[in-house]
């Protein structure tokens, strides 16, 4: 397994359940950064999804939409984001899904997808 290898070190999975919202959100960065290997990183930040924290989920979005058809695996849970309760996660999910599945998303989203509510 990578974790706790070389590869993923611990002290960095440790930090994406870190309490402090910035040091969660930057180890999530730091793991898109270090090991860009879909394989190994896109459950760890698939975790990141459920944060309770918006930034959060929306640098996990964000770090998926980066690994781009890579990350097709993930498309059920950007889906369900889409019904995040936070505008910008919400859109975040829109271009997540947009850089993953461009076909999907043709057919999946909806400019308010994109939009903030009002």
């Amino acid at each position: 397994t990578p974790i706790g290898s070389t590869t993923i070190p611990y002290a960095l999975v440790d930090a994406l359940k870190d309490p402090d919202v910035h040091m969660r959100w930057m180890a999530r960065e730091s793991l898109a950064k270090i090991n860009p290997n879909p394989s190994e990183t896109l459950p760890l930040l698939l975790e990141g999804l459920s944060d309770a924290d918006r930034l959060v989920r929306s640098k996990a979005l964000q770090n998926l939409a980066d690994l781009g058809p890579e990350a097709k695996t993930a498309l059920p849970a950007l889906i369900e984001r889409l019904r995040d309760e936070d505008d910008n996660v919400r859109m975040c999910a829109a271009w997540a899904i947009k850089r993953v599945d461009p076909q999907l998303a043709a057919t999946l989203l909806e400019p308010e997808d994109y939009l903030p509510s009002r």
